[in-house]
């Protein structure tokens, strides 16, 4: 009995035990290892020697490709979230918006707090533009929000549904 690795992108494929070798295709590279001790699959081999480095899976680059974008769409996120002063009435100036769009008599403190500190300071904005500046705000972050998730639920697809480390290799984050 023989031992053979294939070989399949410079890097050993499989282990196989053979009497004798069958017939492949040209295209299938089996090397006899019989002779030679600690060939594991995910070795790499140059065309004459192996090296003791071991290759991640084709499912551990996806996962680490789907972490990279991950990673990356979160800091898209967190680049638009508002500025820290904004952060502390964010959600009021959201819920108040909401609430004012329903009905205009909507009780706003947060808002009109916002407008008198304005104008106590020789500032002009109205409540009115201030309720517009809101829901422009509140719009854009999640249109923006919306397009960074949907990225990344289409890149994660696209890696998920790679079969070769090629074609993963494609797909640049």
């Amino acid at each position: 009995m023989k031992k053979y690795a294939q070989i399949v992108n410079d890097k050993v494929h499989g282990i196989f035990i053979y009497e004798v070798l069958p017939l492949f295709s040209s295209e299938i590279v089996m090397i006899d290892i019989t002779l030679i001790d600690n060939i594991e699959i995910g070795m790499g081999y140059d065309g004459v020697s192996f090296s003791s480095i071991v290759f991640p899976t084709l499912e551990e680059n996806k996962a680490t490709k789907i972490k990279q974008v991950q990673d990356k769409h979160e800091s898209q996120r967190l680049s638009l979230m508002p500025l820290p002063e904004e952060r502390k009435t964010w959600d009021i100036q959201e819920a108040e918006y909401n609430a004012y769009i329903l009905d205009n008599l909507a009780p706003t403190q947060g808002i009109d707090g916002l407008v008198a500190g304005d104008n106590a300071v020789g500032g002009t904005i109205t409540k009115a533009e201030l309720i517009t500046k809101i829901g422009l705000n509140i719009t854009a972050y999640v249109n923006a929000i919306a397009m960074i998730t949907g990225m990344q639920h289409g890149y994660e697809r696209k890696i998920n549904a790679c079969t070769t480390q090629a074609e993963l290799d494609l797909i640049v984050v």
